[in-house]
């Protein structure tokens, strides 16, 4: 069955390019929220660490 160019077949085709896109949004603000919450624990861990690490590394080298 062939449809109409012009009628309901275009309009089902952005209806579904939408709902792609939206799912693709989802998708991405997920992503992007958990690439984010990584990126604060390890700049978090970083700096923590290179605040601590002039205490830590003579303690070390001392306890070695």
């Amino acid at each position: 069955m062939a449809e109409s160019p012009g009628g309901l077949g275009l309009f089902q085709a952005i209806r579904q390019r939408k709902r792609q896109q939206h799912a693709n949004f989802l998708a991405l603000n997920v992503m992007r929220k958990t690439i984010g919450r990584i990126q604060s624990c390890y700049g978090y861990v970083l700096l923590l660490f290179s605040t601590t690490m002039t205490d830590i590394v003579p303690t070390v080298v001392v306890g070695l």
